[in-house]
């Protein structure tokens, strides 16, 4: 239960919130002025708000009634030191629903707040149940068959809030709304951490993990109750599935994990890459000799094409490159060329020198989680629920290995196919939730393309990710064209595959929005509601469609449903109205009438409706028009908050962000710390190597950047060679000791130019730290600027 704590006194405000969350079903978001605690309550929904009276700007009577002008029915406890009839008659007048006079016992504030959550929520039930699973909000007690299981904060709320609602889809972005404060700011791995560690508990109570089930690209909701005959099959088939769940492990020591598991790995298999390597030899014997048959020019350039992706994956990034040279050489070569035999040779001899000495540790991010709330056991990051199925179709050995140790570590359940023939069994067994699928099989004429363009003629509907050594236009086209989502090129890291695996399974696609639907029939209102609220999305229903502005301004919607034909004001006059706002110009608009003649269809899209649908509403469309115009507005907001070259954030989106992270570390007394970063000497790259050498600069480490810091973190680029990250509970010292660290890694990258030299690039920048050298995002701006000043100044190629 979210509950809003409005009192300036920060003594018992503290009080309060200290009892309130020892009972754990309660979240407190707190302020202490009358402004500021409006703002919250028209931003965010809470279940109950706790109001003192005598409170600065705006007094606790001026708020309440600001509230219920407004709509917002939010029941309301009055807190106050006036023991008098006429102070009580002005609070319930103004709306709220009850009275509480301080000094009071803690005991009555809880029972006053359970009765008005009794008396607000009509479907609260005494005891929430689920088989033999129950859970008591009078006590906060959760038992399995008579036996107390011991949950944190999170958890507890998490399984009341599902057993509360058991039809409903909650998105990650629900969740984090109803379940953790905004000071929290938590990112949605921390979701999955909770759902992890709630289910984890379950299984060992003995109780089905996945009665919280995931719903594919929505969210989560509650499993239906079992049957009695079910409860023992439920348990013998998840016993399984448990053995795949990923081991708990810290950040810093998954870096460490992954290392030592890519290294042990290599040594296993070391002999067989000299093998292959082998094979390159002798292929380069024969062209010397003039004897290179067509079958060893193929075998060769396939086993160039193999160590491209495997060698770059264990850490010999310089031996993947040299390989693809390889490869490229031996795809061209048709006649006797000394140069391309010298070349041949050269390239060999590294190769082999390179091989025998230990790989280049793969960087990674740390992936720490923010700590929040007060949980009782902090889950580090980790990635999906383990229910996730991965195949893998690739025929290197090592190479996948390496990706099933990687995918451990993600929670994935990962299996291997060795050629297209294995992959269609697997798949026929059993379907997979995504596939990462190799584009170069020799035994089939268009390779990997071949399976995909199989699935995609069935309509399965399985995420496939591409993943191959050939830089090919022409590949990524058809990947597209064949319906693949994602498209990897070799040397990849077995962390970059499995990012980017966990990012389409649970790309969000969401239906985290709020939807306004405007109808003067009420019959329509309700059964437009009846069909979005199981998919998760918050609706507004007007039936007054004069009250249409009101609304739309204190609603905020995501998209907008509107009858055509109404009394007063039509769907087409709504849409208008919409249209001329700069503000809400964009807002997707969908009209539903009983007409779909071509003359009331082209009337409709002349004043910029989005789409239409008729009566009577099929549940399908009604969704998929929705996804689809929803889909295209976020693509819309990503694209004007992107910065179009490196993929981050621009300027414009990054300084809300900086603002909001700013004020939280300022409520929670926390670090933060402004970092800007500049590129050194970049003019005279672009003067001396070209502009689209500077862009490949730029592009590189907007990429780093995002891979080395966290999720939570801000990263963008203001313009220019400048970027700036804003990092959250990280103080000054800790921040440069990171970014010198990356700073050295970034030296090491070789960019290559137009005219095929090779150029290294390096950086200065300036931290700024909250709250020693300043208390605002302008003199913290003003600070990291001076400081960077100072790093070019003295050098360059510096952190100060």
């Amino acid at each position: 239960m979210k509950i809003l704590l409005i009192e300036d006194d920060e003594g018992l405000a503290d009080l309060i919130v200290d009892k309130l969350t020892r009972q754990k079903q309660y979240i407190i978001e707190c302020s202490n002025n009358g402004c500021e605690g409006l703002e919250l309550a028209e931003s965010y929904e809470y279940d109950i708000i706790l109001l003192d009276v005598a409170l600065p700007e705006l007094d606790g009577i001026q708020v309440c009634q600001q509230l219920r002008d407004r709509g917002n029915r939010t029941p309301i406890l009055l807190l106050t030191a006036h023991n008098n009839i006429t102070k009580k008659v002005a609070g319930l007048d103004a709306g709220a629903d009850d009275y509480l006079v301080k000094p009071f016992d803690v005991r009555e504030l809880l029972a006053r707040i359970r009765a008005l959550s009794r008396r607000g929520n009509d479907i609260l039930l005494p005891v929430l149940q689920w088989g033999v699973l129950t859970l008591d909000p009078n006590n906060c007690q959760v038992n399995h068959k008579q036996k107390p299981l011991k949950l944190t904060a999170k958890e507890y709320s998490l399984l009341e809030l599902f057993l509360r609602h058991p039809q409903r889809i909650f998105s990650q972005s629900s969740l984090i709304e109803k379940i953790w404060s905004w000071e929290e700011s938590p990112s949605e791995n921390a979701v999955r951490t909770q759902i992890k560690g709630l289910r984890q508990k379950l299984r060992k109570a003995g109780i089905d993990p996945n009665m919280i089930e995931t719903i594919y690209g929505l969210g989560y909701r509650l499993k239906k109750e079992p049957l009695p005959l079910q409860q023992g099959t439920t348990k013998k088939r998840h016993k399984t599935q448990s053995l795949m769940m990923a081991t708990s492990v810290s950040s810093s020591k998954a870096v460490n994990f992954r290392n030592d598991t890519l290294s042990a790995i290599w040594q296993k298999y070391q002999s067989q890459y000299r093998d292959r390597i082998d094979l390159l030899q002798e292929a380069a014997i024969a062209i010397k000799q003039d004897t290179l048959s067509i079958d060893l020019q193929k075998q060769a350039v396939h086993t160039a094409h193999t160590l491209v992706g495997s060698l770059g994956s264990f850490g010999y990034t310089q031996s993947s490159q040299i390989c693809s040279e390889i490869e490229t050489i031996l795809q061209s070569y048709n006649h006797k060329d000394y140069k391309v035999i010298d070349r041949l040779d050269k390239l060999l001899t590294i190769l082999l020198t390179q091989i025998n000495s230990p790989p280049e540790p793969i960087l990674d991010s740390d992936r720490e989680s923010m700590t929040f709330g007060n949980d009782e056991e902090h889950m580090p990051y980790s990635a999906l629920p383990p229910q996730y199925k991965l195949l893998i179709v690739d025929d290197d050995f090592p190479l996948t290995q390496a990706l099933v140790s990687e995918a451990i570590t993600w929670g994935i359940e990962a299996q291997v196919a060795g050629n297209l023939s294995q992959a269609r069994e697997a798949i026929a067994e059993n379907l997979p939730d995504a596939i990462l699928l190799d584009l170069s099989f020799p035994e089939a004429h268009n390779g990997g393309l071949e399976l995909l363009q199989e699935l995609n003629a069935k309509q399965l509907n399985i995420p496939v990710i591409a993943l191959t050594a050939r830089e090919s236009f022409a590949d990524r086209v058809e990947v597209a064209r064949l319906g693949g989502k994602g498209f990897l090129t070799k040397p990849v890291s077995p962390t970059q595959a499995m990012e980017t695996v966990a990012s389409i399974l649970e790309q969000s696609n969401l239906p985290d929005a709020k939807i306004l639907v405007v109808d003067n029939q009420k019959e329509n209102l309700n059964a437009i509601a009846d069909l979005l609220l199981p998919w998760g999305f918050d609706v507004v229903s007007l039936q007054d469609a004069g009250q249409f502005w009101d609304v739309l301004e204190q609603s905020n919607p995501d998209l907008i449903i509107a009858q055509l034909e109404m009394e007063g004001v039509s769907g087409i006059e709504l849409c208008q109205v919409v249209r001329n706002d700069p503000r809400w110009c964009h807002l997707p608009v969908l009209i539903i009438s009983p007409h779909d003649d071509i003359q009331t269809i082209q009337q409709i899209c002349s004043v910029g409706v989005d789409d239409h649908i008729s009566f009577p509403i099929i549940q399908e469309e009604l969704l998929a028009r929705i996804f689809n115009r929803l889909d295209k507005e976020r693509y819309r907001r990503q694209l004007a908050d992107t910065d179009p070259l490196t993929g981050i954030a621009n300027r414009r989106a990054s300084l809300q962000r900086l603002t909001r992270l700013l004020r939280i570390a300022q409520r929670q007394d926390k670090h933060w710390c402004f970092v800007m970063i500049d590129l050194d000497d970049f003019k005279q790259i672009n003067d001396n190597f070209g502009h689209e050498t500077g862009d490949r600069v730029l592009r590189r480490l907007g990429q780093l950047l995002k891979q080395e810091f966290r999720s939570e973190d801000v990263i963008a680029r203001w313009g220019g060679e400048e970027f700036i990250l804003g990092l959250y509970d990280m103080n000054k010292d800790a921040v440069i000791s990171r970014l010198r660290e990356f700073l050295a890694a970034f030296r090491q990258q070789e960019f290559t130019t137009v005219q095929e030299e090779d150029c290294q690039v390096t950086f200065s920048a300036g931290v700024a730290e909250y709250p020693v050298d300043g208390n605002s995002l302008e003199i913290l701006y003003q600070f990291a600027d001076m400081a960077l000043y100072r790093a070019k100044a003295e050098g360059k190629n510096q952190i100060i």
